[in-house]
């Protein structure tokens, strides 16, 4: 009895969308909730830990049943890949990828939002606001990694250190949104699985408890581009590592195919 797939990201990559969708097709059962939180868990006794804890949010009850379970982070908080091939080492592995400038201010309005926040994006984007994640344990930070998430390769290169590249399906975000139902068909055959026509289609967002609005960003065009030129060696890295390509992220003109979130 073991979970078969794991979405590991990315934040505000669409796997809220993605969860939905997987979860109305035949032969899969997704999590409840979505995001169980449970490899990055750093309460838990990694020496010997509870999967009772992971299989309680799902049924069990179909043996034909493909199941996945969908919590960002896991790309980016360090132990996490490493946990998970633990405990199935035959797990498939799906990362969308957005692009990462996009990426960095959509985290930073659901923070802001949330009141987790208090910075504007500017100021979080700088060298002061991006100096509190190395000062964290170990160097990561749940909220304050608004940049430091979007450096896809590294943690891609972690990824396939412990699966094969026959286990790993990386996608682009965007393309998810513009051809939703092609996308859809290129996951679940990777899966194994088969899912209805038409059930690709519609935005599913987050909730976000919103206790501070987000005021006009008159500067977020300089800023994403300044965002994507940080990115632009790595943005190559990550064409090279998944075989996507990418070009078009660097293109000043590039705008989201998808609703803002």
């Amino acid at each position: 009895m073991k979970v078969d797939f794991f979405i590991i990201g990315t934040q505000k990559g669409g796997t809220t969308a993605l969860h939905s969708i997987l979860n109305s097709a035949d032969g899969i059962e997704m999590s409840s909730p979505k995001e169980v939180h449970f490899f990055d868990n750093e309460s838990i006794d990694w020496l010997q830990p509870d999967y009772a804890q992971l299989h309680k949010h799902f049924e069990w009850g179909d043996k034909n049943s493909v199941r996945g379970e969908a919590t960002p982070i896991y790309c980016y908080w360090p132990p996490s890949l490493e946990r998970i091939h633990a405990y199935n080492a035959d797990a498939k592995i799906i990362m969308l990828l957005r692009h990462p400038a996009h990426r960095a201010y959509s985290q930073w309005r659901m923070e802001f939002q949330r009141g987790d926040e208090t910075l504007q994006f500017a100021d979080v984007i700088s060298e002061s606001g991006r100096s509190r994640v190395p000062i964290s344990q170990g160097s990561v930070h749940r909220v304050y990694s608004y940049i430091e998430r979007g450096f896809y390769s590294k943690q891609i290169k972690r990824l396939k250190g412990f699966f094969g590249d026959n286990q790993l399906l990386f996608m682009r975000t965007d393309e998810l949104w513009s051809k939703p139902q092609p996308a859809i068909d290129k996951i679940t055959h990777f899966l194994e699985v088969g899912l209805s026509r038409g059930n690709a289609s519609g935005y599913v967002a987050p909730m976000t408890l919103k206790s501070h609005a987000v005021s006009a960003q008159h500067q977020l065009p300089h800023l994403i581009d300044q965002l994507t030129q940080l990115y632009t060696e790595d943005i190559h890295a990550t064409e090279r590592l998944t075989g996507i390509s990418l070009a078009d992220w660097l293109d000043p003109c590039y705008s989201e195919p998808m609703p803002r979130a």
